[in-house]
């Protein structure tokens, strides 16, 4: 059961995890990139940090296209963006800092790859003690070839997992 944190901080930030061209197809990709795109533009509307984090491996490569983020997510000069090797976002990366130069103890977490970035992030960031908040549609997974458990079952069983555990669920 998710429990109120003590100090939630002054603000809260908006984290969007691995939109990369590189990360596709999605599952439901269309709809989760317009979601996110809503989500970015209430930030910004607001005044409120938004965080770009971008993986980097041998299929994303620094810099090339592929690492690139999708096109149409919003994102500005003034926004901040992390880079991570590793499926925790908080894993040997500035993210910790960013967040704290933000007084932010309250993120909402959205992107890509939830049996991976998104699932490591979000068990992360509760054992640092952020509040976390989700909102309907703003996550998803690639679709691998040959998977033994359909994606939509995936996808349902991460969001119980994570629902009044991990994170808040947030109407928008």
């Amino acid at each position: 059961m998710v429990t109120e944190r003590a100090d939630q901080g002054v603000h809260k930030a908006l984290i969007v995890i691995d939109m990369q061209v590189g990360v596709s197809p999605l599952y439901h990709g269309d709809d989760v990139r317009s979601r996110i795109r809503e989500r970015v533009d209430t930030f910004h509307r607001a005044n409120k940090p938004v965080i770009f984090v971008q993986h980097t491996d041998e299929d994303l490569p620094l810099g090339l296209p592929q690492w690139q983020l999708v096109a149409g997510l919003g994102q500005q000069p003034s926004d901040f963006y992390v880079r991570k090797t590793h499926a925790d976002s908080f894993y040997h990366t500035n993210l910790t800092d960013v967040l704290t130069s933000v007084d932010a103890r309250t993120i909402e977490i959205c992107g890509a790859e939830i049996p991976y970035c998104l699932d490591a992030t979000i068990k992360a960031a509760f054992d640092r003690e952020y509040h976390i908040e989700l909102a309907h549609g703003t996550v998803s997974m690639t679709e691998p070839v040959g998977q033994s458990i359909p994606t939509k079952l995936l996808v349902e069983h991460y969001h119980q997992v994570w629902d009044g555990r991990f994170v808040t669920y947030i109407e928008d």
